[in-house]
Formats: C-alpha cells, structure tokens, sequence
C-alpha cells in the first residue's frame, strides 16, 4: 500500500508499504523522498535508524493512501545511511494487528472511511493532537 511520510507538516516522502514481520507488527519499504527531504536529512542519518528525541520533535506522521494514519506502538526508523544516498529505507515498528489484517494482509475492508466520513489532513490531525493533549 502506497503511504505518505510526513514531518511535522511537510511532506518529506512516499513509501511502498510492504509487511516486514507480521508477528511483530512491522511494515516499511524504500522512502522516495520529495525535495522537501532535504533538511531533515541530517537528523535521519545521525539517528542511524533509532528511534531518539529528534525523531520525536519531528512529530513524524504516515497516512495510507486510504487515509488512515497509522500509529506505531514501537515509533518509525527511517535509515538514511550517507554511504547509500539512494536507498533510504523506513520501519514502521508496532502496527497495530487490526490494521495488518485490514491494509496488509487483506482480511478486511480497504477502505478507511465510510460516507458520510471523510479523511482528514496532517495538518487537521496534527491540529486535533494537541488539544487534545492540552486537556
């Protein structure tokens, strides 16, 4: 499934999502990043694919192509390795069981929402986030 990567609110890449180890709940694939890629480069490759407070301030956010956003227990490894500048690959750790039946393992309805619902944006979600938080 065709997913968005965001930071904070700017599109920074798209993936080809792939199930990596259902077991534990991993999918990922090989980022394609957009130009807007560029200045959060240096963040992804001194984080060296952990998960670290950086990551964390980017308020990093994947939305299928549905429009579902996914929210991973374990957090999002993105490794962009400078010796590799063309193979940047992302993890996404933790997928909830629900969503690998439904998205990945096709045991479920693809689609996310249903009339009379409608998808929202990040920036809606990132909105919603924090008042939510502020209570």
């Amino acid at each position: 499934m065709e997913a968005n990567f965001y930071a904070q609110e700017v599109l920074i890449g798209t993936v080809t999502l792939r199930i990596i180890d259902a077991s534990m709940g991993v999918i990922g694939g090989t980022l394609i990043p957009t130009n807007a890629y560029s200045p959060f480069r240096s963040i992804f490759q001194e984080s060296e694919g952990k998960y670290t407070e950086q990551l964390v301030s980017l308020h990093l956010n994947l939305q299928l192509s549905n429009g579902c956003f996914v929210y991973p227990i374990g957090g999002f490894s993105i490794v962009d390795l400078p010796e590799f500048p063309n193979e940047i690959t992302s993890d996404i750790l933790g997928v909830y069981q629900h969503i690998m039946a439904d998205y990945f393992e096709g045991q479920g309805n693809p689609d996310f929402l249903e009339e009379p619902w409608e998808s929202i944006s990040v920036t809606q979600k990132i909105l919603l986030e924090n008042n939510w938080l502020r209570k």
